[in-house]
């Protein structure tokens, strides 16, 4: 359950990140302001989690399956969809 809460915390970490860089008047990488969050969070909060690999089939890899399948290009998928199945 620690894992859980951990990931939770580290998502409205992301989404308030976000909004914050939609904000500022001066323009950085989005990615910029994610790293420099993460070092802060690093050094002020204790967070420990084992990522075992249970965790990361949950976790991490649904939304890079995820990503992948919506910038695919149809076109190509169709052309060797028999090839594929």
């Amino acid at each position: 359950m620690e894992i859980i809460s951990i990931a939770l915390i580290l998502l409205l970490a992301v989404v308030v990140n976000s909004a914050v860089v939609r904000m500022t008047p001066f323009s950085l990488p989005f990615l910029l302001f994610h790293i420099a969050l993460g070092v802060a969070i690093a050094f002020v909060a204790d967070l420990r989690a084992e990522l075992d690999p249970p965790m990361f089939f949950l976790l991490i890899l649904p939304p890079m399956l995820f990503l992948d399948r919506w910038r695919i290009p149809k076109q190509g998928l169709f052309r060797h969809q028999g090839m594929i199945s």
